[in-house]
């Protein structure tokens, strides 16, 4: 009976991560400044400033942590990831994060997003490179409004085919303090050396219910 309880937890687990979120490099910013996030940031009026933060508690869903970005007077403040700039070889490649680049299917990017203080509303722009033609798409900036609480949303891209690597950019915030949480692509297949490990585990669960009849 417990070999059977076993083989049928292997099976509805390797059906259960068919398709799940990828995030990015410390998508959920639980491992706080690790060197994942770059921030960004200018003033276009007068004066003003902008504090990025990590913040430990607080975050979305799971209660961990979530990035932070005050913004004082008119200024525009960014997090990019990754670190390193497409222009000298930086962004996240498309199989870590469960693209497969055809031209065709499409990726939702998502984002959690909260605004702590202010009316401003958090945003998200997403870019996408190769090493040989530079730029292949880009989202441009999108602003989903002020949210009170946690809200996910989601930048649907057909990513063309040319497509190699990907840059995530949570924006926004004038005079407002937005949080940032959950970076990353929903619901695709993660990549094959990640697959390859369920497919052990459900072909030992099927050794194991030939080998005992289960």
């Amino acid at each position: 009976m417990k070999i059977k309880i076993l083989a049928a937890f292997a099976v509805a687990t390797v059906v259960g991560v068919a398709n799940a979120d990828v995030l990015v490099p410390n998508g959920n910013f639980s491992a706080g400044d690790d060197g994942s996030w770059t921030v960004d940031g200018g003033v276009w009026g007068s004066s003003g400033s902008f504090t990025p933060t990590f913040e430990a508690t607080g975050g979305s869903g799971d209660n961990g942590g979530y990035g932070q970005m005050e913004a004082n007077g008119e200024v525009w403040a960014i997090f990019v990831n990754p670190a390193e700039s497409p222009s000298v070889g930086g962004g996240i490649p498309v199989a870590s994060l469960g693209i497969v680049p055809d031209g065709t299917t499409s990726y939702d990017f998502m984002i959690d997003l909260k605004t702590f203080a202010g009316t401003a509303g958090g945003g998200m722009k997403v870019e996408g490179y190769n090493d040989v033609n530079g730029s292949t798409f880009n989202t441009g900036d999108i602003n989903f409004g002020a949210h009170a609480d946690w809200t996910q949303e989601l930048i649907p891209v057909v990513v063309p085919a040319d497509t190699t690597k990907i840059v995530f950019v949570p924006l926004w915030g004038a005079d407002s303090t937005i949080g940032y949480d959950n970076v990353g692509v929903a619901g695709v297949v993660p990549e094959p050396a990640t697959l390859g490990l369920f497919g052990l585990a459900g072909g030992a669960m099927l050794f194991l219910r030939r080998r005992f009849r289960i």
